[in-house]
């Protein structure tokens, strides 16, 4: 199993290697739903211990809001122009082979190309929201993997 600030590091220079060069936190819950959501489908097993949790923008959980802003304390990654953006135009060194290995490249390939396609954190989190799993739970309540 990854550790939550791993699958964070992971999303962080997935959405970095697309060419964003700032994330907010919406982007980044949803891209970790979204490899957890993949890896569950092709392995059948969980990637992490995290439960996401349906909220008004589909899945959340606040142990990743809680890993950003710990790196953002470290100054591993910068504060953006507000309180839910992350400057992360300095994350080349992140990159760890050892992560992509483990969740594997066509699950990284499928959600590179879901962040290219919905650039923007409202276009990802409609995008998410509209999964049959999330669009299915009710409000507040867990979002189960199928």
């Amino acid at each position: 199993m990854l550790s939550v600030r791993d699958l964070v590091r992971l999303v962080l220079v997935l959405f970095r290697n697309a060419g964003f060069h700032s994330v907010t936190r919406m982007h980044v819950i949803k891209a970790c739903y979204l490899i957890e959501r993949e890896y569950f489908k092709e392995r059948k097993q969980r990637l992490t211990d995290l439960y996401y949790y349906n909220y008004l923008y589909g899945p959340f959980n606040m142990r990743i809001v809680n890993v950003l802003e710990e790196m953002t304390d470290r100054g591993v990654i910068g504060r953006g122009e507000d309180e839910y953006t992350y400057d992360i135009s300095d994350l080349h060194y992140l990159n760890d082979d050892r992560l992509m290995k483990i969740v594997g490249k066509p699950i990284l390939d499928k959600v590179m190309r879901i962040i290219r396609k919905y650039p923007y954190a409202f276009d990802l989190a409609d995008y998410v929201h509209r999964l049959p799993e999330v669009r299915n739970t009710p409000f507040g309540e867990s979002i189960r993997f199928k």
